[in-house]
Parts: C-alpha cells; sequence; structure tokens
C-alpha cells in the first residue's frame, strides 16, 4: 500500500473536509474514491473544462483556441507566415 502526502489550502481543505463529513466520508476515503474511480473509468471522474480566453475582441472557448493553435501550427509548418 502506497502512502500519499497532498498539499492543499487550508480554506479547501477546511471546506471540503465539512462537505465530506456530512455525506458520511473523510479526505483520506474521498482521496481513495477519486483514484479508484480514475482507475475503473481510465479517466478523470468528473468534467474538466478549458478556461475561456480573450482573442482580440471575441472570446474564445479552450477547445476553439487549441483547433485555432493546431491550424496554425499546420500553417507554420507548411513554411506560412501569419
Amino acid at each position: 500500500m502506497k502512502t500519499l502526502t497532498v498539499r492543499v489550502p487550508d480554506d479547501v481543505h477546511d471546506e471540503s473536509s465539512e462537505v465530506l463529513e456530512q455525506i458520511g466520508l473523510d479526505v483520506a476515503t474521498a482521496f481513495r474514491l477519486f483514484l479508484t474511480q480514475v482507475a475503473a473509468t481510465r479517466s478523470i471522474p468528473f468534467p474538466l473544462k478549458a478556461r475561456d480566453v480573450t482573442w482580440g475582441k471575441v472570446r474564445v472557448d479552450g477547445v476553439t483556441q487549441a483547433a485555432m493553435d493546431e491550424v496554425a501550427s499546420l500553417w507554420n509548418q507548411k513554411g506560412n507566415r501569419a
């Protein structure tokens, strides 16, 4: 069995501990549940989203920005310059 040491801000720990206590868990058990789900599903067990970025005067979500970055990279690989 492995031992993990995790550093989190005091306020995050305190708030999380209160919520977990209300549902009958402690922090260590919640981490074991989290890691068990990661192993079982081979994914993070909650949605992850990229933050929105502002591009010029247009708001662009993270997925769109990543696609735009990929297009720019391919464009530059072909020897084109913006």
